[in-house]
């Protein structure tokens, strides 16, 4: 709520999940879901949180005239630095079986030059995908290990990579502090964080909510423990020494109970190499990705869900069944409505005096709808200056 100053409850959204597309083939160079211009998720998102900041009294204090004020912007991202921190930690322990610490700050949402994205929209789910290399150095067929967000998390996801982030790397851009424009979701100058962020990040928060300091492999350890306690012990077969033959740690075989197994011991094993490149998602991979494996894993983080009590889907699915459409205080942001009323407030006024009359927003967005037209060009400079920033980056790659 601070990083997007929507401390009101009328300024809470929630995107629908379902209604986006995500073409997992696409290798362009920077394509994710976001950067789709039949969606226009990304772009939207940074209109909203320039908006949102012009309309603030504390947001419009970044900016003096034409110039960022870099103590301000320099505090902002710090903020928006504790946020990925925790959002770190939960992806990590909500996932299901716990990745390695440098497969998963080596996460790409957006493609790279040499290597594919590992975040995905799939049926409603946010997807993050890493490679099993302990597969590759025997058999030469790297083995693709998808993990689902709960529904809640994958909200908090995708509203942080087309909107809170978008806008950072703008600031971060503008000012030469911070990130800048990567294509990871955790990093800083230097490139992807170390594994350290993650143990410190693990250590902190499990000693401030469970009274007990957690490191990544003890937190691996208990989880498996939890799961076969718990969850039941399909969840935690598998569970077995780093140097298994990597042949008996494959998803796919015949027998259902092998396949969860095997799905668990993939899903928590990352394999021998190490570093941001190994585990990287090359371009060509995803071919090795099937079906069969997304059903396997997404219903081995269902069920570690359903343990967390946590919705794996949109709960609306449910309630829409028992007792309709109830009000929850949050709005669904229709995008697409929101596009065809900017397009119908720019039609000319026909002849005979009719007026092309603007329907009645779908959300509403005051007070920073009604803003000047100064600040609607400021927006759009702002905008200029980020895509020619982008383009500059990109050529220098």
């Amino acid at each position: 709520r601070d990083l997007m100053w929507a401390g009101r409850k009328a300024d809470h959204f929630v995107l629908d999940l379902d209604s986006i597309t995500d073409d997992m083939t696409v290798k362009k160079r920077g394509w994710y879901f976001g950067a789709d211009p039949n969606q226009d998720l990304e772009a939207q998102g940074l209109d909203w949180m320039l908006k949102r900041m012009l309309g603030s009294n504390q947001g419009r204090k970044m900016r003096r005239g034409d110039q960022w004020q870099s103590r301000l912007v320099a505090n902002y991202l710090r903020k928006v630095d504790k946020f990925r921190e925790l959002f770190l930690f939960c992806v990590h322990v909500l996932s299901g079986q716990p990745a390695r610490g440098t497969e998963i700050t080596s996460l790409r949402f957006r493609n790279g030059v040499a290597n594919h994205r590992n975040v995905f929209v799939l049926d409603g789910r946010v997807m993050t995908v890493t490679s099993y290399h302990k597969s590759q150095a025997m058999l030469d067929m790297p083995k693709m290990v998808p993990r689902f967000l709960p529904w809640r998390l994958g909200q908090i996801a995708v509203i942080y990579l087309t909107h809170v982030r978008a806008f950072a790397e703008l600031l971060s851009v503008q000012v030469q502090y911070g990130q800048g424009w990567s294509d990871y979701i955790w990093a800083d100058s230097h490139g992807p964080w170390k594994t350290q962020k993650l143990t410190d990040t693990m250590k902190r928060e499990t000693a401030k909510r469970l009274k007990a300091k957690l490191h990544t492999q003890s937190y691996r350890h208990a989880a498996v423990f939890l799961g076969r306690r718990f969850v039941g012990p399909r969840f935690a077969k598998g569970y077995r020494e780093e140097a298994e033959d990597p042949e008996e740690a494959q998803a796919g075989d015949k027998d259902d109970d092998l396949e969860e197994g095997n799905a668990i011991e993939l899903q928590k094993a990352g394999g021998f190499g190490t570093g941001a490149g190994r585990y990287a998602v090359r371009a060509d991979i995803l071919k090795y990705l099937n079906q069969e494996s997304i059903d396997i894993f997404g219903d081995l983080s269902e069920s570690w869900h359903r343990f967390l009590e946590l919705d794996h889907r949109d709960p609306k699915r449910k309630r829409k069944a028992e007792s309709g459409n109830e009000d929850d205080g949050m709005q669904t942001v229709d995008f697409e409505g929101l596009q065809k009323e900017r397009l119908i407030k720019r039609l000319p006024a026909a002849k005979g005096g009719a007026v092309a009359i603007a329907p009645t927003p779908t959300v509403d967005l005051s007070p920073f709808l009604q803003q000047s037209e100064r600040q609607q060009k400021e927006i759009g400079n702002l905008r200029m200056k980020l895509k020619a920033q982008e383009n500059e980056l990109t050529r220098l790659r």
